[in-house]
């Protein structure tokens, strides 16, 4: 499968034109210091031959094994495991031998002066080819790792960033006179009628404020831990509408010890709440499950949107999106009909 060249650099992650146009002449003398006698190079003729030869060979080998290193990185897709290293390993290896068998069959069968190829000169073809090989690919796997270390920085700073966003927008909205002023009225409705349930409520409110400062470094959580903050969220919703709003969850405990980004069903639920009528006449009705191949968390409600003008920044799906895009390569479903709306995010 031909690659285009756009291609060919993505897989290198760099532009390697000048790396080959002084690479391979360096190394070709670096070749010919360690493995070549030194006899020839008392001799100018003999020693420009022995060079241009040298580069001959290295230049082949170099895109050999260029060509070698890109295709298994399509194959892997980057991966950077020991199982692709060991894989390219092989490969470079099975191919350089072959090469340096067949180019000796030849000379062996063409040379007029069969006699001067001994043994030694063979075995030293062969170490000669697989350290140039071996040499080509370490240079370029050096880049390629440097490479993907600065990317994983880099995306780890972006998804810290992105978390700190997060998380000041969600205290934002759970801390907006509007949210506490409903939190503080429900408290004071209960309270007097039933203390206990009054307790729970705190320590449930609580329990979601503290969560929220301490997922702020974290890229992923566990599906366990979403489900206590969620358990809590909900609780604060069951008790402030009562039976005007219905909040089923169905998500396996086989799941639990999977992953997804902070704070994103927690999220999904106040975008539900924020702007859907929820009323006894016109009751709200969110599940939360796991779909058949389970790799996603859907949360789905039946659709009645508020008759207003109030602004929405979409702060909610665009932060879920954008953390899902910085440490996966699943995308987040949005699907929406008449009757529903539902946000599916993967599992990780």
């Amino acid at each position: 499968m031909f690659l285009s060249r756009e291609k060919r650099r993505e897989l290198l992650q760099f532009n390697d034109n000048r790396l080959r146009l002084f690479g391979i002449p360096i190394l070709s003398i670096i070749i010919m210091a360690v493995f070549f006698d030194t006899q020839p190079f008392n001799q100018f003729i003999a020693l420009t031959i022995t060079w241009f030869i040298t580069i001959g060979i290295t230049t082949v080998f170099w895109h050999l094994n260029r060509a070698i290193s890109i295709y298994v990185r399509l194959w892997f897709k980057n991966d950077t495991s020991a199982k692709r290293y060991f894989i390219l390993f092989l490969i470079i290896t099975f191919v350089t031998v072959g090469f340096t068998w067949v180019s000796n069959c030849i000379s062996l069968h063409y040379s007029s002066e069969k006699e001067k190829i001994t043994t030694s000169l063979l075995v030293r073809s062969y170490v000669c080819n697989l350290l140039v090989t071996y040499m080509i690919t370490a240079i370029y796997e050096t880049v390629y790792f440097f490479k993907k270390w600065q990317q994983s920085n880099t995306i780890t700073q972006e998804l810290k960033i992105e978390n700190y966003h997060t998380q000041l927008n969600v205290l934002k909205a759970n801390m907006s006179p509007h949210f506490l002023f409903n939190s503080l009225n429900t408290l004071a409705s209960i309270v007097p009628k039933k203390p206990e349930l009054a307790q729970e409520f705190i320590q449930n409110l609580s329990q979601v404020y503290r969560y929220i400062l301490e997922m702020k470094d974290e890229k992923t959580v566990s599906v366990s831990d979403e489900m206590n903050l969620l358990n809590a969220y909900l609780f604060l919703l069951n008790v402030r509408f009562e039976k005007n709003i219905s909040l089923t969850v169905n998500v396996p405990n086989s799941l639990y010890t999977k992953s997804i980004v902070p704070l994103s069903l927690q999220i999904l639920i106040e975008n539900v709440v924020k702007h859907n009528v929820i009323s006894s006449s016109r009751p709200l009705i969110v599940t939360i499950y796991s779909d058949e191949s389970e790799e996603y968390i859907t949360v789905k409600n039946n659709l009645q949107p508020k008759r207003t003008n109030e602004y929405s920044s979409k702060f909610g799906h665009i932060s879920i999106i954008k953390r899902y895009q910085l440490v996966s390569n699943k995308a987040v479903i949005i699907d929406t009909t008449d009757e529903y709306y539902s946000v599916s995010i993967p599992l990780l």
